[in-house]
């Protein structure tokens, strides 16, 4: 029996046509959220938003996930997730105004992080993400007049507000003033700035109460508490009293009620001679 020995060319071809090992799962899909820039609701109590929530995309069922573990308290967008272990669980997100570096600002903010995929076929494989979160203007604004100010009887003052979080007051906000009545004040529509003067005849201070409008029609309240020193207050002139009746003038004159007591006789003899006719017929004849 003869063999014949194959063409190296034929060789090479054969090795070329095997199967080759399949790709992991982690190899072939593209894990993200939804990009598409998300409104939060703002807070007004707080220096955060509500929280959202995101669902992982683009990966087959039986996937799960989790964040790395970097800490995001002290960010601008806030992460809640497993950290321990991959689960099939929604990414929550949230703006954040107390932070340690970069702070949310008006419009579009963008998040980044990674998170690490666990596909079903074992594999998993670290992705970085983009999400996208904006709010009101108010959530990013809270006017803040500083601690009480304190100031004497006559004296102008003037109080601005600085904005609690990072970001700049703005130039467009509509200020609304309110309170503080004898105190003539009145308020700067570009810097919020409260300017007024201390009654001289008073030693009460005053609270003053301020709506700021923003450009998106969102709004925060603020209030500037103004001590009033009392010193120099003028005492008010006091209530001269009416003079004591001159002689002639205390109480109704003798004339006068003579005067008056004659009018009454007259308006009674009047009356007796007008019903004079008609009484007669019920007198007794002699």
């Amino acid at each position: 029996m003869k063999r014949f020995a194959l063409p190296a060319v034929a060789v090479v071809a054969a090795g070329l046509l095997a199967p080759a090992a399949s790709a992991a799962m982690a190899d072939d899909y593209t894990p993200h959220f939804d990009s598409t820039p998300r409104y939060v609701e703002m807070k007004p109590s707080d220096g955060y938003t509500e929280t959202t929530e995101y669902k992982l995309l683009g990966v087959p069922e039986g996937t799960t996930w989790k964040l790395t573990g970097e800490n995001t308290i002290r960010k601008k967008g806030q992460l809640f997730g497993s950290e321990d272990k991959c689960e099939d669980n929604p990414l929550g997100a949230r703006l954040n105004n107390y932070t340690l570096g970069e702070s949310p600002q008006p419009g579009e903010n963008v998040i980044d992080f990674d998170i690490r995929v666990c596909f079903p076929d074992g594999s998993e494989e670290l992705y970085p993400q983009k999400i996208t979160l904006t709010s009101d203007d108010a959530f990013y604004y809270n006017p803040n007049y500083g601690k009480t100010v304190t100031a004497d009887p006559g004296q102008t003052f003037a109080v601005t507000p600085t904005n609690e979080f990072d970001a700049e007051l703005p130039t467009n906000a509509k200020w609304k003033l309110t309170g503080g009545d004898g105190w003539n004040a009145h308020i700067d529509q570009t810097t919020g700035a409260i300017t007024a003067t201390v009654p001289k005849d008073t030693s009460r201070g005053t609270t003053f109460t301020v709506v700021s409008t923003f450009a998106d029609g969102s709004t925060r309240k603020s209030t500037a508490h103004i001590a009033n020193s009392g010193k120099g207050v003028e005492a008010p002139a006091a209530t001269q009293p009416a003079p004591a009746p001159g002689p002639g003038q205390s109480g109704s004159s003798t004339a006068q009620k003579l005067a008056l007591v004659t009018g009454v006789l007259a308006v009674l003899v009047g009356a007796v001679a007008f019903a004079w006719p008609q009484l007669q017929q019920f007198l007794p004849q002699f």
